[in-house]
């Protein structure tokens, strides 16, 4: 949403600190339509002058856009209602230091981080202002309803009691501390999920798994996938983040296509130095993770730095731990010449190989599932 306060000539930073020196609602009215009334003529004098058709347009729009956004910051209540639109969407999942899905600070229309500016008691003194002004607002709305106006009287009624508990868990620098430490914690887990969410819609192919690629066994009828343990080498990558990546085949996954044609995918542990603590993974893949020789700079590189990236071991995870191969990319689609490989997973489509080689992932892997179900019984 475009920033009204700046398109009218001032800031939302002026605005917020012309309320931290307790101005009236009547003088930031003021200091707002003077701005908005000097822009504008300063634009008209040029529109006045202009003589190119197509550039006369143009600020004769521009000047529709000071008009609007001045009719969205004019007053008071005209404010409240512009700083819910632009807060609508961003709020995160509720908690018991949330109502609604809104912070204390939003229910009280507070910005977190202009609070610093702040001593400790002027924050104090600022919120309970916050508070009580929002209180009083709505208690004059109750007042003036009529009691056949019942549905609204509750949601006002529930207003205040927000307002009220809102103000409880900021109202002092111990409260304020420990809801931002929840809410830290919240936005956190809500960015996280985010993430997860978007690495599953972009590179998540396991919809496309067929099991019927791999071809069944004469007698038993079984799918012919087996998965055979191994165990080479550790292997150590460091990647243009200067994190370690250690790599290490674990076992191949052996597999007959439909066609009655041969092939494997390998199987490997990778394991990253984080700052905090070492992260495993199992992921599986075609190329020789282990041995890289083979292979032309240009494609170690991607390796290294995309498909053992972070969000590629993630998205691993959506595809039973398939996390895909690397492919040269046209050089007319490059804009930088040595950025001519990228990752496989990032595809709409799989390629066939890559169909067959998710398939036979998915049997070996119902397939253990079902052997443990039955260890279970056994036990």
């Amino acid at each position: 949403m475009e920033d009204c306060y700046k398109i009218i000539g001032t800031s939302k930073d002026a605005i917020y600190c012309m309320k931290l020196k307790h101005l009236s609602e009547e003088e930031i009215d003021r200091f707002i339509k003077e701005k908005y009334e000097d822009t504008k003529k300063r634009l008209e004098r040029k529109i006045s002058v202009t003589t190119l058709p197509e550039k006369k347009e143009e600020r004769q729009q521009q000047l529709k856009q000071i008009e609007d956004a001045y009719k969205k910051v004019k007053d008071g209540f005209s404010r409240r209602i512009y700083v819910r639109e632009l807060t609508k969407g961003k709020e995160i999942n509720s908690s018991v230091v949330q109502t609604n899905g809104k912070t204390p600070f939003e229910i009280l229309e507070i910005d977190e981080q202009g609070l610093d500016l702040l001593s400790e008691n002027e924050q104090n003194e600022y919120i309970k202002g916050q508070k009580e002004n929002l209180l009083k607002e709505c208690e004059q709305k109750l007042k003036r309803l009529p009691n056949s106006r019942f549905t609204d009287k509750v949601r006002l009624t529930t207003e205040i009691e927000n307002i009220r508990k809102a103000y409880e868990a900021i109202k002092s620098e111990e409260r304020r501390s420990a809801t931002m430490e929840i809410l830290q914690k919240e936005r956190e887990e809500e960015e996280k999920r985010q993430r997860e969410k978007e690495i599953e819609e972009t590179y998540s192919h396991i919809s496309e798994c067929d099991v019927s690629l791999i071809a069944r066994t004469a007698k038993l009828g079984e799918r012919m996938a087996i998965r055979q343990e191994e165990d080479s080498q550790e292997v150590s990558y460091t990647n243009k983040l200067n994190q370690e990546i250690r790599v290490r085949k674990i076992a191949k996954i052996l597999y007959c296509t439909s066609l009655d044609l041969k092939s494997y995918v390998n199987e490997y542990e990778v394991r990253r130095s984080m700052p905090e603590e070492e992260k495993v993974d199992v992921v599986k893949t075609a190329l020789p993770l282990d041995d890289l020789r083979s292979i032309e700079p240009e494609g170690i590189d991607c390796i290294i730095n995309k498909l053992l990236s972070d969000d590629l071991i993630l998205a691993s995870k959506y595809n039973a731990g398939y996390i895909g191969e690397i492919e040269r990319i046209k050089e007319e689609l490059n804009e930088v010449k040595a950025a001519n490989y990228d990752v496989t997973l990032k595809r709409k489509k799989l390629r066939p190989n890559e169909k067959e080689m998710l398939a036979a992932i998915i049997i070996v892997e119902e397939r253990k599932q079902k052997e443990h179900q039955i260890e279970g019984v056994a036990k």
